[in-house]
C-alpha cells in the first residue's frame, strides 16, 4: 500500500436486512476492531520500513568507512614498498660503488706489484 494514502472503507447503502439487529451490532463492531488491526499493521509496517531505511544508511556509512580505510591502508603499504624499494636501490648501488672500489684496489696493487717486479732483477726475485 503506498504511503500516505488512506484507506477508505466503502459506504455502504442500508439495505434491508434479515440479520437481527444485534446480529448486525457484532458484525460492524468486529468489522471496526478488524479495520483498527489494519490501521496498526499499517502503521507498525511504515515503522519497520522506516527502521530499515535508517539501518540501511547506517550500513552505507560504515561501508564507506571501510572502504576509505582500507584505501588509505593501500596508499600506505604502497608508499612503504616504493620507500623499501628506492633504499634497495640505495643499498645496491652502494653495493656496486664498494665492488668497483675493491676491484680498482686490486688493479692498483697489481699494476704497482708488477712496476716493482718489473724494475727488479730476476735473481733478486729468485733468490730472496
Amino acid at each position: 500500500m503506498p504511503r500516505g494514502k488512506k484507506i477508505q472503507t466503502p459506504s455502504l447503502q442500508p439495505e434491508s436486512s434479515s440479520m437481527p439487529h444485534e446480529e448486525e451490532e457484532e458484525m460492524k463492531h468486529d468489522i471496526s476492531k478488524l479495520w483498527d488491526q489494519v490501521q496498526q499493521v499499517s502503521l507498525a509496517q511504515r515503522g519497520i520500513e522506516s527502521k530499515m531505511d535508517g539501518l540501511k544508511k547506517d550500513v552505507e556509512a560504515k561501508m564507506d568507512g571501510l572502504n576509505k580505510g582500507v584505501e588509505a591502508k593501500m596508499d600506505q603499504f604502497q608508499k612503504e614498498r616504493e620507500k623499501e624499494r628506492e633504499r634497495e636501490k640505495a643499498i645496491t648501488k652502494r653495493k656496486g660503488k664498494n665492488k668497483q672500489r675493491k676491484a680498482n684496489g686490486k688493479q692498483r696493487k697489481e699494476r704497482e706489484c708488477k712496476e716493482k717486479v718489473g724494475s727488479m732483477d730476476l735473481n733478486e726475485i729468485f733468490c730472496r
